[in-house]
């Protein structure tokens, strides 16, 4: 691995980063004294090192400024702070220099991890079992699979390091094509899905690699790769490998519905969405804070319990809250109503898809101490109530916990934020079937087409399932409305609409908010009125991040992309 690619990690900063693990390992010997033979021969010591791994996964919840969330660089919502990074997404004034989710150097760290374990795990005791040893392999080759589909995502092809440098190796690495990195990455997830690894992990162990996670990883990556962004020309209009495959193959997006396929092979026995709760709403709601009998979540970030989440999203009216993510009118307006009718102006929160109130605080919304949101004029978490209030008239439910409480005696709570759950693998699969053979064409022989796929998270929420003899670009418009809901504030927004070449469409869109206000009408309580909150900008070149310009000062064979 070259220096000029990653930090350049000493033995030393290396049992730093060990030390940094929950479990506390290697306490009873002198930091001076440490070297990668003393952590690798000891099994225990091994499972620290490759527990700490997995802190180089991209952050989750409100990574920005420590509030703000990916969404905000979207569609999907803007921030109560006046001020936050990710406002370079949104008035196109990202530079190379100061760009907000640069993860180049921090993602080849990671990779550099893994390459010094897989470099060092012949120093295990011999009394250590083989299996174990796998394990410890495949868990590390599952991390720096998923921190390369990290970089290729944000990059397009990016240099394939897989071993660990020295102070005499050449800095000047040149990036590998597209196709050869989604060709490394799906090679690895194959590799581990034939491995040791558990096919799922127990609730003791969620958060940890799982073969039902490779399979997942895979299902993205080469949906992604079969997306126009990517299975085409460049966003020049160039046949270039390395920012995509440069001219279209439908074979692509057969291979993107065959991955998904694999692991709803499973589905619902071993993998299920999550259906326990007493209402649609709950059904959908609880999967983000349940790990009980949870067969939804297939690969998560967990962290000790908090209620940050909930302290830095709450409506203002409650102590300690801070606002945090308000989510936009846009976002609102997409929420169908159950029964396919039109929104009733006067009460336009009343019968929507139950994903509409398990995901945003609106006007009217029950929530602790059953107190009703007032994001109305006046209200005590309405926009003139605090300088950290709504901007938009909603605050963000998605992923708080009503168990955990913020004010008086506080009370925590577990929160798993899904790198990957089924509800995401069904709309993989339905838009790479569609794609690739149309929206009910039961290619497998199980009755399993697109719409099957969409129709199963509709059913859980007791929506509407989609009408008979949809053509395919109809299907196609209900897959990414499907993704919009479905997965709303998870992080896919931004990349979905890149992938799909629409960012310049979408993200050029003005975002909108509503202000509310009380009547005397006791009928017609609140009127409504809608309007333009801040005018966005998206440029071509940011379908592709740009790399950091110390990056390709320091490697000269490193070529920037393009437009930027």
């Amino acid at each position: 691995m070259k220096k000029s690619l990653i930090y350049i990690i000493s033995i030393s900063c290396c049992l730093f980063f060990v030390l940094s693990c929950e479990r506390g390992l290697l306490d009873d010997m002198p930091l001076d004294k440490i070297s990668n033979t003393d952590i690798f021969k000891d099994s225990s010591r091994v499972d620290n090192y490759v527990m700490g791994l997995y802190t180089y996964l991209p952050g989750v919840y409100n990574r920005f400024n420590g509030e703000a969330m990916l969404s905000s660089a979207t569609d999907e919502s803007t921030q109560c702070l006046s001020s936050f990074e990710l406002k370079a997404f949104n008035d196109a004034s990202l530079q190379p220099t100061s760009h907000p989710d640069q993860i180049w150097a921090s993602a080849y760290e990671g990779i550099w991890m893994c390459n010094n374990l897989f470099e060092n795990i012949g120093a295990l005791y011999a009394s250590t079992s083989q299996l174990k040893k796998e394990i410890f392999v495949n868990e590390t080759r599952f991390i720096r699979a998923f921190l390369y589909f990290e970089l290729v995502k944000r990059y397009a092809g990016v240099p394939l390091l897989k071993n660990t440098c020295s102070f005499d190796d050449d800095p000047n690495v040149p990036r590998d094509s597209f196709a050869d990195c989604v060709e490394f990455i799906v090679n690895e997830c194959d590799s581990i899905i034939q491995s040791a690894l558990p096919e799922i992990q127990p609730e003791s162990q969620m958060g940890r690699a799982s073969r039902v996670a490779a399979k997942a990883l895979k299902s993205r990556v080469l949906l992604y790769a079969a997306s126009p962004l990517y299975n085409g020309p460049s966003i020049e209009g160039l046949n270039d490998p390395i920012l995509g495959y440069g001219v279209y193959d439908m074979t692509r997006w057969e291979a993107a519905a065959q991955a998904s396929s694999e692991l709803l092979a499973s589905y619902p026995t071993v993998i299920a969405l999550y259906t326990s709760g007493a209402t649609p709403q709950l059904k959908y709601s609880k999967l983000f804070y349940t790990p009980a009998s949870n067969k939804e979540l297939l690969f998560v970030k967990t962290r000790q319990k908090d209620n940050n989440v909930e302290k830095i999203n709450a409506p203002v009216g409650y102590t300690n809250a801070r606002g945090g993510v308000s989510p936009s009118q846009n976002l609102v307006d997409a929420y169908e109503m159950i029964n396919g009718g039109d929104v009733n102006p006067d009460n336009p929160y009343s019968g929507r898809d139950p994903r509409f109130s398990a995901s945003i605080q609106y006007n009217g919304a029950l929530w602790w101490s059953n107190r009703r949101i007032e994001t109305f004029l006046g209200g005590l978490d309405a926009q003139d109530a605090s300088v950290n209030a709504t901007k938009t008239g909603y605050y963000l439910r998605k992923f708080s916990d009503p168990a955990a409480v913020i004010y008086g005696t506080e009370v925590t709570a577990l929160h798993y934020f899904p790198y990957f759950r089924v509800g995401e693998i069904l709309l993989n699969y339905a838009e790479a079937m569609n794609e690739a053979y149309g929206p009910e064409v039961d290619h497998y022989g199980n009755g399993r087409t697109a719409k099957w796929a969409v129709d199963e998270l509709r059913k859980r929420v007791d929506m509407p399932i989609l009408s008979v003899g949809l053509t395919y670009n109809l299907m196609k418009e209900k897959i990414i409305h499907e993704r919009q809901i479905e997965l709303a504030f998870e992080e896919h927004r931004h990349w979905d609409l890149r992938r799909w070449k629409l960012a310049e469409t979408e993200l050029n869109k003005p975002l909108r908010k509503v202000i509310i206000t009380k009547t005397n009408d006791i009928s017609i309580p609140y009127s409504y009125e809608y309007s333009v909150l801040e005018n966005r900008t998206f440029l071509p070149k940011m379908y592709l991040y740009p790399i950091h310009s110390g990056e390709i000062l320091k490697n000269r064979s490193l070529r920037q992309n393009p437009l930027w």
